[in-house]
Protein backbone atom coordinates (compact mmCIF):
# COMPACT_ATOMS: atom_id res chain seq x y z
CA UNK A 1 0.00 0.00 0.00
CA UNK A 2 1.49 3.60 -0.96
CA UNK A 3 0.59 6.30 0.80
CA UNK A 4 -0.44 9.88 -1.00
CA UNK A 5 1.96 12.02 -2.10
CA UNK A 6 1.76 15.57 -0.67
CA UNK A 7 0.63 17.99 -2.14
CA UNK A 8 1.79 21.03 -4.00
CA UNK A 9 0.84 23.57 -1.08
CA UNK A 10 2.40 20.94 1.49
CA UNK A 11 5.25 20.95 -0.77
CA UNK A 12 5.29 24.60 -0.62
CA UNK A 13 5.08 24.51 3.54
CA UNK A 14 7.88 22.37 3.72
CA UNK A 15 9.84 24.51 1.43
CA UNK A 16 9.46 27.69 3.26
CA UNK A 17 10.40 25.41 6.85
CA UNK A 18 13.57 24.35 5.28
CA UNK A 19 14.65 27.68 3.87
CA UNK A 20 13.75 29.59 7.22
CA UNK A 21 16.23 26.95 8.92
CA UNK A 22 14.15 24.65 9.60
CA UNK A 23 13.59 25.48 13.17
CA UNK A 24 12.73 22.99 15.79
CA UNK A 25 9.44 22.88 17.18
CA UNK A 26 8.65 24.30 20.26
CA UNK A 27 8.41 21.92 23.11
CA UNK A 28 4.98 20.90 24.54
CA UNK A 29 3.92 22.75 27.62
CA UNK A 30 3.26 20.66 30.93
CA UNK A 31 -0.55 20.70 31.52
CA UNK A 32 -1.62 20.87 35.02
CA UNK A 33 -2.74 17.22 36.14
CA UNK A 34 -4.81 18.40 38.80
CA UNK A 35 -7.43 19.91 36.58
CA UNK A 36 -8.20 16.58 35.48
CA UNK A 37 -8.16 14.53 38.24
CA UNK A 38 -9.53 10.91 39.43
CA UNK A 39 -11.85 12.88 42.34
CA UNK A 40 -13.48 15.01 39.97
CA UNK A 41 -14.01 12.18 37.51
CA UNK A 42 -15.45 9.91 40.00
CA UNK A 43 -17.74 13.05 41.64
CA UNK A 44 -19.11 13.83 37.85
CA UNK A 45 -19.93 10.35 37.17
CA UNK A 46 -21.41 10.06 40.77
CA UNK A 47 -23.54 12.84 40.08
CA UNK A 48 -24.66 11.07 36.11
CA UNK A 49 -25.31 8.14 38.03
CA UNK A 50 -27.60 9.67 40.57
CA UNK A 51 -29.70 11.60 38.61
CA UNK A 52 -29.94 8.84 35.98
CA UNK A 53 -33.45 6.63 35.63
CA UNK A 54 -33.46 3.44 36.95
CA UNK A 55 -34.17 2.01 33.33
CA UNK A 56 -30.69 3.70 32.09
CA UNK A 57 -28.20 2.20 34.99
CA UNK A 58 -27.61 -0.77 33.62
CA UNK A 59 -26.47 0.87 30.09
CA UNK A 60 -24.47 3.07 31.33
CA UNK A 61 -20.69 2.99 31.09
CA UNK A 62 -17.73 5.80 31.98
CA UNK A 63 -14.61 6.31 30.43
CA UNK A 64 -11.61 8.99 30.28
CA UNK A 65 -9.47 10.73 28.64
CA UNK A 66 -7.89 12.68 31.44
CA UNK A 67 -4.45 10.82 31.19
CA UNK A 68 -3.90 12.28 27.63
CA UNK A 69 -4.95 15.21 28.32
CA UNK A 70 -2.32 15.47 31.36
CA UNK A 71 0.08 14.22 28.50
CA UNK A 72 2.26 16.79 27.68
CA UNK A 73 3.06 15.33 23.97
CA UNK A 74 -0.62 14.99 22.82
CA UNK A 75 -1.77 18.15 21.25
CA UNK A 76 -5.38 19.08 22.62
CA UNK A 77 -6.41 21.67 19.28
Amino acid sequence: MQLPRPSAEEFEVIKKWIVAGAQEFPKPERRDPFLLNLNSSLGNIHRHITNASRDDLGNLRYFTLAHLYTDPTVETN
